[in-house]
């Protein structure tokens, strides 16, 4: 139990024996004026409260004493009281505010780390905890965090200190989001503290200015999203394919819109294209190496387990893996391209009518 907690309860029991013991001397030291025990206890309570009916008046100087020794404890205690119940309710509104500082059962969640217009979306499409990185608690994130029940730490995100405090070595993913260009190295030196603290952790950094690209390319930073290039990319096939835009943004908002990883046998394009087309899916490309090289090798390791004459291929795998380029996109690749184990499949699902 809480001190404050505790204080309360302490306070109300000897305030209720401070009455009973007075009301229970009252009748004995004037019996003039009070005659029964619950008389005494209603005057006490009346008094002490500072209302002062004024229909039972002490006769003598003794219960007189006992008047202002009741009226003087009365003031004190009652302040006292209000002081300690404010106390506790403001604790209470506090914690409720700040229960998104608690992190203590938070473990295998995203960190976000900075805040943008685009964060609301962003929130809203992710379905493991999150825990939310800014210098500022803005109105617009008190708003994020009452409606998505997310985590929040508020800091600065390329600080080793507030990365530990949002339990970075827990997490599976972080988020690194870019406000402008000034952001950009903070995004590159929190990029280096993560891998630092968990070195598999999948990263996915959004950068303004195309020179920092190789610096994160250089600490295996898993993905770079980099915003101005694509915005500016998006405008130029606008000019040249009018409706582009639209095509793109509703493949993105698109649900059926999905990237899944292919565990069946060695095959082609071709057969695994016609194989979805059945299924009313269409195969548009694969990625090659998906995902994070931590998770091929333990995947592999799976595989080795149930075959043990693997392992010669599984040392010659990881020695391979270092030098992989993981996530490589390769679109409509041609009819006879090899498509491996543990690759990425890019598929446009259709519900209502099956492809021709």
């Amino acid at each position: 139990m809480k001190l404050k907690t505790k204080a309360i309860i302490y306070f109300l029991f000897s305030f209720l024996v401070f009455i009973v013991f007075i009301s229970f001397l009252l009748p004995k030291v004037d019996p003039k004026a009070f005659h029964s025990f619950s008389e005494a206890l209603y005057w006490s309570i009346v008094t002490i409260s500072t209302v002062g009916y004024g229909d039972i008046t002490p006769t003598n100087i003794y219960s007189r004493i006992i008047t202002i020794i009741l009226i003087i404890y009365g003031l004190i205690s009652i302040s006292l009281f209000g002081a300690l119940v404010t106390a506790k309710l403001i604790e209470i509104l506090i914690n409720k505010m700040k229960d998104w500082e608690n992190m203590k059962n938070i473990k295998n969640h995203i960190l976000i780390c900075g805040y943008n217009y685009q964060t609301h979306n962003l929130i809203k499409t992710l379905h493991e905890p999150i825990v939310l990185i800014h210098e500022k608690l803005t109105p617009e994130i008190e708003a994020l965090i009452e409606k998505y029940k997310i985590k929040f730490i508020e800091g600065d995100f390329s600080e080793e200190e507030i990365l530990q405090k949002a339990k970075a070595k827990e997490a599976i993913k972080a988020i690194l989001v870019s406000e402008n260009e000034i952001e950009d190295a903070k995004i590159l030196s929190a990029a280096i503290l993560l891998k630092d603290l968990k070195k598999d952790i999948y990263i996915i950094a959004e950068i303004s200015n195309p020179k920092f690209q190789k610096y994160l390319q250089k600490i295996h930073c898993d993905e770079i999203v980099l915003s101005k290039e694509y915005n500016s990319n998006l405008l130029a096939k606008s000019t040249v394919f009018p409706g582009i835009s639209k095509v793109i943004g509703s493949i993105l908002k698109d649900e059926n819109f999905f990237i899944k990883r292919y565990y069946g046998e060695k095959t082609t394009f071709e057969k695994i294209f016609n194989q979805h087309l059945q299924q009313n899916e269409l195969l548009i490309g694969i990625i090659e190496n998906y995902g994070r090289a931590d998770e091929f090798i333990k995947e592999f390791i799976e595989e080795v387990k149930k075959e043990s004459k693997r392992l010669t291929e599984f040392v010659k795998y990881l020695e391979e893996i270092k030098h992989k380029e993981l996530n490589k996109v390769i679109l409509h690749p041609k009819k006879d391209y090899p498509v491996n184990k543990f690759c990425g499949l890019i598929i446009l699902r259709r519900t209502h009518e099956p492809f021709n």
